[in-house]
């Protein structure tokens, strides 16, 4: 394997297995979107940042504080920067940056130098290489005007999760307490295709807008001619709620602007939400694409090519993607069929005995070793905690899932952890985990109207349904093996993930196929 010559740790010596080749394939690449499904262990940091500084520059995005976290620690070369709440205010320390008391009429005696927020945001526009969450670019990049098209290279780790940030990005909420407060009646449709759906919905947020900015009038009255260095509580209350209806006012904007027959409203327990079925091309080059010339989209679990080109909207030709083989042996990580239930959600409490049968027998199997059921809903969950009342079984709740997943780590005994929350972002290497159980295919939840809607659109909201489900099993069989000396078996116990595993093979990486035992 080549020497890797161009950053500065030092345990970035040599290129893994197939490194070399997938930077060659990408800084070759002439297209607009290039795409790395690369499996755990393929070292996709490093690939992401070797492109950016051969490229001459690099925006990098991640969606996790974690990761943000390593790549500051294992690249150096790049400046990591974070949201504006992450930074503590040098002239009111009880405060962040994000509630920043500077203006024309009240300045800050730091802002010009001294400001630990302004200096970190300095030293990160001026830097070749950065590191930035999802979230702090959207914002700045859209509304601050700044890291759009700073690099023209952008790479984006976690990329399976681009569709729903930035659909979450450009979707419009409302709160109840928010309702309330500007006694704000429902938009007048429920739906975008009833009649004269567009012009009722745009003149209702053209109404909440004209209430939001008389608000903002009465606050900037509350805190003007304020002492920077001794503001009230109700000052501070006052400059938090603005920056609150700054965001909401920057929302509406986008919202009138981009509200069609496509988008749906919902009124629910938490307030009213406005959002778009699927992200079009046009709001994807308003706020995402138009800030790169080239963009790396880099996962695990990336959607097979297809899937991939209609959640971006873009053309299949606008792509080129690469599947990089894993570099972990396959027999280390086998994937075994045991379809002894039929978990549907008409059907999965009339199939639980059987389940529990089979969930038994494997933990038999794995008498000594510890092991994961990915339960999907809390619901399973509960079913198989009361149903097995075995004493290697523990669970968490809402409140202590983070308590249970350490305890569970830490803990010598052949424990089982039962969680339909676990099949991203948690690691188990090593004897943390020798065995991984899916029971129920992980479906999103078609409670959820977008979901719902997405589905029922025909053909491609059938493909995405699908899809997502298996990048979760995909996702979940992955927590476990997290090196090449690292082992785990996955079994698969529902019919309806075996049955669309072999169907639709195709959406799936050949490190998943491989391993089908």
């Amino acid at each position: 394997m080549s020497v890797v010559s161009c950053l500065q740790n030092p345990k970035f010596k040599q290129y893994r297995e197939y490194q070399a080749d997938v930077i060659d394939f990408v800084l070759s690449s002439t297209r607009p979107i290039v795409a790395v499904s690369a499996p755990t262990g393929s070292g996709k940091s490093l690939i992401g940042m070797v492109c950016g500084i051969r490229k001459g520059g690099l925006v990098y995005l991640t969606h996790s504080r974690d990761l943000q976290v390593q790549l500051a620690d294992d690249f150096p070369e790049c400046v990591s920067l974070w949201g504006r709440a992450n930074y503590v205010c040098n002239l009111n320390p009880g405060l962040t940056a994000n509630e920043c008391v500077h203006s024309d009429d009240n300045k800050c005696q730091y802002v010009g130098f001294g400001c630990e927020y302004r200096m970190a945001k300095r030293r990160a526009l001026n830097a070749p290489y950065k590191v930035l969450n999802y979230s702090y670019f959207l914002n700045e990049a859209n509304y601050v005007g700044q890291f759009s098209n700073d690099n023209n290279f952008v790479v984006c780790d976690e990329a399976d999760v681009i569709d729903d940030i930035l659909t979450e990005f450009v979707s419009f909420d409302f709160s109840r307490n928010l309702i309330r407060r500007y006694n704000v009646p429902p938009p007048g449709r429920v739906t975008a295709k009833a009649k004269d759906s567009m012009d009722v919905w745009r003149g209702w947020a053209t109404e909440l807008e004209r209430k939001i900015r008389w608000q903002q009038v009465e606050l900037a009255r509350m805190i003007a001619d304020i002492d920077p260095e001794m503001l009230s509580d109700a000052q501070i209350r006052a400059l938090r709620f603005q920056k609150r209806l700054d965001s909401i006012l920057a929302k509406l904007e986008l919202f009138k602007a981009f509200i069609d027959e496509s988008w749906l409203f919902e009124d629910s327990s938490f307030g009213y939400k406005f959002s778009p079925v699927w992200l079009n091309r046009k709001i994807l080059d308003r706020y995402f694409w138009r800030h790169g010339d080239q963009f790396v989209l880099m996962s695990a679990t990336l959607p097979c090519r297809e899937v991939l080109a209609f959640e971006l909207d873009v053309p299949i030709s606008d792509i080129d993607y690469i599947e990089v083989p894993s570099s972990f042996p396959a027999s280390n990580r086998p994937i075994v069929f045991r379809p002894v239930a039929d978990m549907t959600h008409a059907t999965w409490r009339q199939q639980i005995s059987v389940l529990l049968f089979a969930i038994e027998k494997i933990m038999q199997d794995h008498t000594g070793e510890k092991g994961v059921i990915h339960s999907v809903s809390y619901e399973l969950t509960r079913a198989i905690v009361d149903g097995l009342r075995s004493p290697r079984i523990i669970s968490h709740d809402n409140n202590n899932r983070t308590a249970v997943i350490e305890s569970f780590k830490r803990s010598r005994k052949d424990v089982v952890l039962v969680s339909p929350s676990t099949n991203r972002g948690v690691s188990y290497d090593g004897d943390m985990c020798r065995f991984v159980i899916w029971p129920k295919a992980p479906y999103l939840n078609l409670s959820d109207k977008r979901v719902r809607t997405r589905l029922w659109s025909g053909k491609r909201g059938r493909l995405w349904y699908k899809s997502k489900m298996l990048l979760s099993v995909l996702q979940g069989a992955g927590r476990a093996v997290r090196n090449p000396d690292d082992y785990a078996t996955t079994y698969l116990l529902d019919r309806q993930i075996v049955d669309t595993v072999v169907s639709h093979s195709h959406m799936l990486p050949l490190s998943f196929r491989e391993a089908i035992r």
